[in-house]
């Protein structure tokens, strides 16, 4: 199962990959897994909902593979590998990445969680894309900051607003949970 799961994910970050972030920068533990399920209200569309779909894996203690889509029109496909650069109070990570909706594009977040008796997490930073397009390139660069509680030891609780810093980013706010095993 573990096999298959890691081929899975390792097949769509090379073939496609991530959308917004709706991670702390804690990664998973070895052989953990995550689901994650969430609404994705896009703001500046009309406020236009999207169902996200996030799932990760655990590799190291510093780092964490997952993939997450956006179903929509048209339907977004992505993944990451998440990598912890400093523990504790704060934890940072970086999170490289590529996606695939109407366009190929490489990803990149800078997370900072501040977590409170790995209970309580608050997070924020930057994600950035370039997107590939026929007729040229795109940067859209988004300032995020979210929450998660842990409600117990398998399920979260998170709520995320993700801010546009430019014309191709827009304005985004997605609530959900994710579940461990």
């Amino acid at each position: 199962m573990r096999f298959l799961f890691s081929a899975v994910i390792i097949g769509c970050m090379f073939s496609t990959a991530g959308a917004q972030v709706c991670n702390t920068a804690s990664t998973l533990r070895p052989g953990r897994f995550s689901i994650g399920l969430a609404p994705v209200i896009n703001v500046d569309h009309g406020h236009d909902v999207d169902f996200f779909i996030n799932m990760g894996m655990g590799l190291t203690h510093s780092v964490d593979l997952s993939i997450k889509m956006i179903l929509d029109e048209p339907n977004y496909f992505g993944g990451d590998c998440e990598i912890v650069l400093l523990s504790g109070f704060p934890t940072i990570s970086i999170a490289p990445g590529l996606h695939f909706a109407d366009d190929l594009g490489l990803d990149a977040a800078f997370n900072i969680s501040l977590p409170i008796r790995r209970i309580i997490a608050i997070y924020g930073g930057l994600d950035a894309d370039v997107n590939f397009h026929d007729g040229g390139t795109s940067f859209p660069l988004w300032g995020f900051i979210g929450f998660q509680a842990m409600m117990r030891k398998s399920l979260a609780l998170f709520m995320e607003t993700d801010i546009g810093a430019n014309d191709g980013a827009p304005d985004l706010f997605d609530f959900g949970i994710n579940v461990f095993f």
